[in-house]
């Protein structure tokens, strides 16, 4: 990452704390505490029901802003 960016980091489950090795990430505690004023959003989640549960249960599409570009990536579980 390169000085000046700034990461935000949540998870769409509890579970253990995230480790970003170089540093500068910020970690919430919910999803939708992370995206913020993001300008892009990135997701990588099991599946298509998952990031619907993420997106519009637990209220991320909600707090992105006007604008934000979300990029939903797959999690490949062979």
């Amino acid at each position: 990452m390169k000085p000046g960016t700034r990461c935000r980091c949540g998870t769409a489950r509890r579970a253990r704390p995230i480790h970003w090795p170089l540093g500068g990430a910020a970690v919430h505690g919910q999803a939708s505490a992370a995206v913020v004023d993001a300008d892009i959003v990135v997701s990588i989640l099991e599946n298509g029901a998952v990031v619907e549960d993420v997106l519009f249960v637990q209220g991320v599409a909600a707090a992105m802003k006007p604008g934000a570009l979300f990029i939903d990536m797959a999690l490949d579980q062979a």
